[in-house]
């Protein structure tokens, strides 16, 4: 018997775990220590009960105990919580009690770099092993809402400690999508960086950047008398510009797309899309440019409409430069340093 560690297995797993070790019913019930409760199965106070008996009366007791604590969390909270426990320099980290390990709730990898901290096991689901009838609907609920609290809590720990998040909990349980995990809260919006490279070696393109604080810088490239011509362009763009835009980048969620490597026909464009999030961490997503016919659901996209709609999302941009700005430069192409040149002066400005 296993119990999955992943959001979708916790509420149907078998058999119930308490403090990571599961409830027997072979034999007679000892005095259990489950985080500083004692559940008893005392004969004394039925003489007639039977081992089987015994252990239910122990399991109903740890679940009515289960459901007081896991209820009493209220997941709108916990990111206020989590900061106010950073204030005062000590925090927790929820930690998902499985049968062999347990690993921290939306945090990868080990919890290194924090102040004093305490760890708060979950428990990973249950079943009656004497029935095998699912647990009850109060625990199952008290027990996602924990979790849910766990995961919010630990997210916030992690991006404020700078920890890498673990983005399938927050996935599984339909808080989030990975996009806009890694893009972290809006408020840190104004350090997010969007980039489109889509240069074709000699058919041209274009070089896109666009800075949460609403800077956008373009680069166009085209073939003018059998050379490579660039014209470079600046744009401020309005707060809510950029939210509007970083908001639609999120929702199409390219970072979920897992990308088809199948071998393009020759000459086939491929662009990249790279995030850069608050804390500095990039993200590259690289995919062949192939026909995609329009969504006729926006909500119901399939991956490679998801891709082809944050391409476009982007690639709006060069065409309110060329239509709007005047050319910051405009002469013969210069190549990769150029670009790099080009950002890295407006960064200086």
């Amino acid at each position: 018997m296993r119990l999955r560690g992943t959001m979708k297995g916790l509420f149907g797993s078998r058999g119930i775990l308490l403090a990571g070790a599961l409830l027997v019913t072979a034999g007679p019930l000892p005095a259990e220590e489950d985080g500083g409760a004692r559940i008893i199965a005392d004969p004394g106070k039925r003489p007639f009960a039977s081992n089987r008996e015994a252990a239910m009366d122990a399991e109903d007791s740890y679940l009515r105990a289960r459901i007081a604590e896991y209820g009493a969390y209220v997941p709108q909270e916990a990111v206020e919580d989590a900061n106010k426990d950073i204030a005062r320099g000590k925090v927790k980290v929820f930690f998902l009690a499985l049968e062999e390990s347990s690993r921290p709730l939306s945090i990868q990898g080990p919890v290194q770099g924090l102040p004093e901290s305490e760890s708060v096991p979950i428990g990973a689901g249950c079943i009656d092993p004497v029935h095998s009838e699912d647990c009850p609907a109060a625990y199952r609920q008290a027990l996602r809402n924990a979790v849910q609290y766990g995961i919010l809590y630990n997210a916030e720990i992690a991006r404020r400690r700078g920890l890498t998040p673990r983005v399938e909990d927050l996935i599984d349980l339909g808080l989030e999508n990975e996009t806009s995990v890694f893009l972290g809260d809006r408020a840190d919006w104004g350090r997010v960086r969007v980039e489109l490279r889509d240069l074709q070696g000699p058919f041209g393109g274009r070089d896109i950047l666009l800075a949460g604080s609403g800077a956008v810088l373009v680069r166009a490239v085209r073939g003018e008398g059998g050379q490579l011509v660039e014209r470079r362009y600046r744009l401020r763009l309005p707060d809510a510009e950029v939210g509007r835009s970083l908001r639609a980048l999120a929702a199409y969620d390219p970072l979920a797309v897992r990308i088809d490597e199948a071998p393009a026909e020759p000459d086939t464009a491929r662009p990249e899309i790279i995030l850069t999030n608050p804390w500095g961490r990039r993200r590259c997503i690289s995919f062949f440019q192939q026909p995609v016919p329009p969504a006729a659901d926006p909500g119901d996209r399939t991956p490679a409409q998801r891709i082809d709609a944050a391409y476009r999302e982007i690639l709006r941009y060069e065409r309110m430069a060329e239509e709007g700005a005047p050319a910051l430069y405009s002469g013969a192409f210069t190549g990769e340093g150029g670009w790099k040149e080009f950002v890295e002066q407006a960064g200086r400005e």
